[in-house]
């Protein structure tokens, strides 16, 4: 398999020997959504197909031992404030997180809000969830004034074309608790640099996503005025050519006194 991609002057040939082998790869230039319409994938999720194939996940996602097994869910469970709360769940996909607060037996305590930039997600997750409220947003452009005791992410930032701008937004809700769930984060980054884009490839699909210098993410949680209650390094590493690795981070973070 073989896949080339022209990004401005620059050219990425990836190369896959498996089908099953997933290339990530370094963008140097910030240009993922015409990298996108080149694949052929600007409009994904919007297909009837796409939402077909969206209801039968929602339709068998009870069933899955995903749930028990995800470390972002399973950090969200033993860090999740006690007592009756109100959460905004920024990017919420088809509704993930409440399906998982009901499982976990969490859900009749939380006062739920979602959001997410897909307005078929967003459908999907109000028709399976009538008692939850949905609108569509763009996590990197809007900004919620509302107050909430928790504002949660799940790798919503580091999916967008700018996670500090991204993540900017999401610090700028006014709560008594963030939660900042599976995030990119690397030491290797360019100094100067505060993200990079990367695209990731394998024999079912293409997507983008972002990685955070480490250094420029804590200077954004200060800057906000927050610090890290609990944080948790996932194991392993991620290779990007020709970039270094990266990490998986998951953390709370809580306004100073």
């Amino acid at each position: 398999m073989k896949l080339s991609f022209t990004l401005g002057p620059f050219k990425a040939g990836l190369f896959a020997e498996k089908e099953n082998k997933k290339v990530i790869i370094y963008l140097p230039e910030s240009n993922m959504l015409d990298t996108l319409k080149k694949a052929g994938k600007e409009n994904f999720n919007n297909s009837e197909e796409d939402k077909k194939r969206l209801k039968a996940y929602i339709e068998k996602r009870s069933t899955s031992s995903f749930w028990k097994d995800d470390p972002g869910y399973l950090f969200i469970k033993k860090y999740l404030p006690e007592g009756e709360i109100s959460l905004i769940d920024i990017g919420c996909n088809v509704g993930n997180l409440p399906f998982y607060l009901k499982a976990e037996n969490l859900w009749n305590r939380i006062s739920y809000m979602g959001t997410d930039l897909l307005p078929v997600f967003v459908e999907l997750a109000a028709e399976a969830l009538p008692e939850g409220v949905f609108f569509v947003s763009d996590i990197q452009e809007d900004v919620i004034e509302e107050s909430f005791d928790v504002v949660l992410t799940k790798g919503t930032i580091i999916s967008t074309f700018d996670p500090i701008k991204s993540l900017k937004n999401v610090l700028s809700v006014p709560s008594k608790q963030t939660m900042l769930i599976h995030t990119a984060i690397s030491d290797e980054v360019t100094s100067g640099e505060k993200f990079y884009n990367i695209l990731v490839t394998d024999k079912d699909n293409i997507y983008t996503s972002s990685v955070l210098s480490k250094k420029a993410f804590f200077e954004e949680v200060k800057a906000f005025g927050f610090s890290v209650k609990e944080m948790n390094k996932r194991p392993g590493k991620v290779e990007v050519q020709n970039k270094g690795v990266y990490h998986l981070y998951d953390f709370v973070l809580e306004k100073k006194d």
